[in-house]
């Protein structure tokens, strides 16, 4: 399960996570969700207590969002080689 799949499961919205964790921009919280930004120790904890599992998983997590997005970095960059 990714950040956002988890932010989900608990019925949580973009706009409150990014309060919790001190957040004031979008695009920011956006990279972290979407694997391009990284999660510090502290946030690591407060996205474990708000999505109510353990800071591995929060790690795990993250790594997948990264995995996926170098993954569509990935294939764009062969789209354009192609084109």
């Amino acid at each position: 399960m990714n950040l956002v799949e988890l932010r989900k499961s608990k019925g949580l919205s973009p706009s409150f996570v990014r309060q919790k964790l001190g957040i004031v921009s979008p695009k920011h919280f956006w990279r972290i969700e979407t694997g391009q930004g990284y999660l510090t120790k502290e946030r690591i904890e407060i996205l474990a207590k708000l999505y109510g599992c353990k800071k591995s998983e929060i790690v795990e997590a993250s790594k997948e969002c990264r995995e996926i997005h170098q993954a569509l970095d990935d294939a764009l960059n062969k789209i354009k080689e192609v084109s």
